[in-house]
């Protein structure tokens, strides 16, 4: 039976994203946690965010699925709304060609909790990119033992 969806062969948040000439894909420093050390000399007011930067690295590949497809990612917060950060049209030509993309955005927010960034075709979620957001440094994690 063929597949009607595309395959994810990556898809990953990360530090730093290469997609070098020759089309070969590196990804430096995967992360699922992001730590926000307080700042003593900020004061966020009601309506203020900070801005977390990230990358994203997906790779799709085509299986049995030709032609043009709208590929979105959609970020889902901790408080359960949703907001469209990347949208575009892909070209697939079956078997084992695919597209490959390197999304940096920057997320507004000042919440902490476990955030989705779900890789969407169309109205289809082919995966979905966990992390969390903690407030505090690494080194105030409680301990495990």
């Amino acid at each position: 039976m063929p597949n009607t969806r595309l395959l994810v062969q990556v898809a990953t948040m990360c530090e730093l994203a290469l997609i070098e000439k020759d089309n070969v894909l590196s990804a430096i420093r995967m992360i699922d946690t992001l730590y926000v050390a307080s700042q003593p000399n900020i004061n966020l007011g009601p309506d203020e965010t900070l801005g977390v930067r990230v990358t994203l690295l997906i790779s799709l590949k085509s299986g049995d699925v030709v032609g043009d497809r709208e590929i979105r990612i959609v970020l889902r917060r901790p408080t359960g709304t949703t907001t469209e950060i990347h949208r575009s049209t892909l070209n697939f030509g079956g078997g084992e060609h695919g597209q490959n993309l390197r999304i940096f955005t920057v997320m507004e927010t000042t919440e902490p909790g476990l955030f989705w960034f779900d890789v969407m075709e169309a109205e289809n979620v082919l995966t979905s990119i966990p992390f969390k957001l903690i407030h505090g440094r690494p080194d105030q994690r409680p301990s495990t033992l």
